[in-house]
């Protein structure tokens, strides 16, 4: 048996210096010691024990000073913010390292200056951190701000600027929904509510950080949502994933309203669900079950769903039909095309906005970072958004076609008839 070898700093060696208070004279005496060690004693070797290399509160602020000349480390007003991807290289920490030793007198090592990064971004007070949420929300122009509450606990934090509630006045009809995760460190989901404007260009509605993806937190997002936009009866579809607590949030709020489920996540799950394993099937009978269930997605009509439904019972499976009727069948008209395009979606199928959208906030905002500066960059990625959509809707008002080169096309051919 491969037994690893393990090593430490402890020794159990005995020396040891004890002082002890004089009253009289107000200082520290040495009361007793022993000098006698069992190990070597350097003063270099002393410098590069993990003890010595700690950074110490004093120290903080001379290392930030040198990585801020270096160009390598942003201070934010909040919190200390450190990018791996545009951050300390590995050849800059080379240099570095030999300056903060330099500046500090101690011995620093690649790994204690990613350690010292790290603990700069650390959770602090989670309550704190909310209200500064809340009071950063406000200072924004404009801005509609409502906080949710459950047994005196903050559950969640809605956001709307001019522009998103302007947006969702004018187009109403199709808002899709979606959660993204790991945006902030108080690991609080961004639930994100967006509309199709008549360019078909993607639009926010609102965003709301919430404390869980739970049926509290959910139906808070819709009431708040509800509350400062009188549009919310117009909305005709809400295109969701498969999350039966968003499911009951919006039929709550917006009993009108058809939801849609993203036909990508429907067919994700039932690849995920419909196992050999899972359904106690043989592996022929679940990639048949999988077809079925495919063609399904894609009927046309109800008659067309009931006779590949009828295909899945001549199977004879016993769970597969449980599993089907209790999750699916009850709620066809959300997830068959046929029946889904009996109302007006704009063409959205799937949740490919949101996750876009998801995209572009993960790409800019890293993982687990302050919650205050995890929204202002969520707040610029939108303001951007937006920048470049209005960009093509007045490229698109502005250009007109050019008919100068067709006018000259003709003859060009007939003259040039050899070359074609």
């Amino acid at each position: 048996m491969f037994n690893p070898i393990h090593s430490t700093f402890q020794q159990n060696c005995k020396a040891y210096i004890d002082f002890k208070y004089n009253d009289e004279k107000k200082v520290l005496q040495v009361y007793t010691y022993n000098l006698q060690h069992n190990h070597q004693v350097s003063p270099s070797i002393f410098k590069h024990l993990p003890k010595q290399r700690r950074i110490a509160e004093a120290d903080k602020d001379t290392i930030i000073e040198v990585l801020e000349c270096e160009g390598k480390f942003s201070v934010c007003e909040e919190t200390y913010d450190y990018n791996k991807k545009s951050g300390i290289f590995l050849g800059d920490k080379k240099i570095l390292t030999q300056k903060i030793q330099e500046k500090t007198g101690k011995i620093i090592l690649r790994k204690d200056l990613n350690n010292f990064a790290a603990s700069l971004n650390k959770r602090t007070n989670g309550y704190n951190d909310i209200q500064n949420l809340i009071l950063e929300m406000k200072n924004v122009k404009g801005a509609t701000v409502d906080v949710g509450h459950f047994e005196n606990e903050i559950v969640s934090v809605f956001f709307q600027d001019e522009r998103m509630k302007k947006m969702f006045e004018l187009y109403p009809e199709v808002m899709l929904i979606d959660a993204t995760y790991r945006t902030n460190n108080m690991r609080m989901p961004l639930f994100v509510m967006l509309i199709v404007d008549g360019n078909g260009e993607t639009e926010i509605a609102g965003l709301e950080i919430v404390r869980s993806e739970s049926i509290i937190s959910t139906s808070s997002v819709f009431k708040s949502f509800k509350k400062f936009n009188e549009n919310h009866s117009r909305i005709e579809v809400v295109i969701a994933d498969k999350d039966l607590r968003n499911i009951t949030a919006v039929k709550e709020a917006l009993p009108k309203a058809k939801i849609q489920l993203c036909m990508f996540h429907v067919l994700q799950t039932f690849r995920r669900e419909i196992t050999a394993e899972k359904r106690k099937m043989n592996r022929i009978n679940c990639k048949r079950a999988i077809e079925v269930l495919t063609d399904m997605v894609y009927a046309v009509s109800e008659k067309q769903y009931f006779e590949l439904y009828n295909e899945l019972v001549k199977m004879d499976e016993i769970l597969l039909m449980e599993y089907f009727n209790d999750n699916w069948h009850n709620i066809r008209e959300m997830w068959i095309l046929g029946l889904r395009d009996k109302h007006a979606h704009f063409f959205n199928r799937t949740n490919n906005r949101t996750e876009a959208f998801n995209g572009k906030i993960q790409s800019l905002v890293k993982k687990y970072s302050n919650i205050i500066k995890s929204f202002k960059h969520i707040l610029y990625c939108g303001q951007y958004m937006a920048t470049i959509r209005d960009h093509k809707a007045a490229m698109l008002s502005q250009k007109v076609s050019n008919p100068s080169f067709l006018c000259y096309l003709p003859k060009y051919i007939t003259k040039n008839w050899e070359y074609f």
